[in-house]
């Protein structure tokens, strides 16, 4: 009874990472002092805002690696905790242009 229960439970783990991985959207608006952090999938998400005072550093993660390919996510940092914004990005150069950007936006 428990071997069923265990597993099942992992394969809806397994499943929810690969509809994410799919279908998932990450979205930062960096508008008027203000980001807005948007992460759906299927239309439904969560949504949330954050003034760019709270964000102390922009920075890079390796989130998952395969094989040699690692995937890069992009972290606001706000008190002490980490924000995930966008994740899934394969190109370190592309990683490292959005974080100038988005820095720009925060401090401009």
């Amino acid at each position: 009874l428990i071997f069923p229960i265990v597993f099942g439970f992992f394969d809806i783990l397994i499943l929810w990472g690969a509809l994410w991985m799919w279908f998932g959207k990450s979205r930062v608006t960096i508008e008027h002092n203000t980001a807005h952090i948007s992460k759906t999938i299927f239309g439904m998400g969560s949504n949330k805002t954050l003034t760019t005072s709270e964000i102390t550093d922009v920075d890079m993660h390796i989130n998952m690696q395969s094989g040699n390919i690692p995937y890069y996510t992009i972290r606001l940092q706000v008190a002490g905790r980490h924000h995930n914004t966008v994740g899934g990005i394969r190109n370190k150069d592309e990683v490292e242009d959005l974080i100038r950007h988005v820095e720009k936006a925060i401090h401009s």
